[in-house]
């Protein structure tokens, strides 16, 4: 545990030292928001700071998102979105991070004002996200039954999933509040209904579209990282089953 400790602060330092291309650097970016450690937050801060103006900045979105994670308060994404002015990319970034949760009421407030006062067509596009987050929620939450839950939330995965790389994608999390949301969805009604969404992710079959199985089984490996374990195990299931 304190080498894995020991490693991501390493890694948290070579980025504050400018090595936002170093994949082992930027890994540790990412699993600093999933260590719940606490003391990583000024870290973090400072990078989402100084990666926002340079050229990858990916990173400020990874930084910025890894804070969500270990439940940094919102207030503090709300402030870098109004100062967007002053710092146009941690803002548009802390926009799409605000955007994966919908039902924030103050958020939705500090959106509708910044969209008024704001002509840059990058902060006017995150906020679009953002709101077409909010509208897909309030469609999602008229699905009366379990398969039409999963049926709804499957139907905005695939356009997160690279098929030429195989599921090989950028390191971190989709810089997209839709790809948020519905991950966060998808795993809270795979412990709802394990066996309902296992089954609708087996029923997937890309070979029409690919012209190979392997994209179906790439893209339901993508899809099972999102799943409760008991969706998991279901879904391998299937799988083992399809192939006796």
């Amino acid at each position: 545990m304190s080498e894995d400790r020991g490693q991501i602060e390493q890694g948290l330092r070579r980025i504050v030292a400018g090595e936002v291309d170093n994949p082992a650097a930027r890994e540790a970016v990412v699993q600093a928001g999933l260590s719940a450690d606490q003391t990583r937050v000024p870290l973090l801060k400072e990078i989402a700071q100084a990666t926002s103006t340079d050229r990858n900045r990916k990173v400020t979105f990874d930084a910025l998102y890894s804070l969500w994670q270990l439940g940094e308060s919102r207030e503090y994404f709300r402030e870098n979105a109004r100062a967007h002015q002053r710092n146009k990319w941690l803002a548009y970034y802390s926009i799409l991070v605000l955007g994966s949760d919908p039902d924030d009421e103050k958020t939705i407030e500090v959106l509708i004002e910044i969209k008024a006062a704001s002509t840059d067509n990058q902060i006017r596009g995150a906020i679009a996200e953002a709101e077409r987050v909010r509208f897909l929620a309030g469609e999602y939450g008229q699905q009366q039954t379990p398969q039409q839950k999963s049926s709804f939330l499957l139907a905005h995965f695939r356009s997160y999933w690279n098929p030429v790389s195989l599921g090989e994608s950028e390191i971190g999390t989709p810089a997209n509040p839709l790809a948020i949301w519905s991950q966060k969805k998808l795993f809270e009604l795979s412990h709802e209904s394990p066996e309902v969404v296992a089954q609708a992710v087996f029923e997937i079959d890309l070979a029409k579209d690919y012209g190979s199985d392997s994209f179906t089984k790439s893209y339901r490996a993508h899809i099972a990282q999102f799943l409760s374990e008991a969706a998991r195990e279901m879904l391998r299931n299937l799988e083992e089953q399809e192939t006796k």
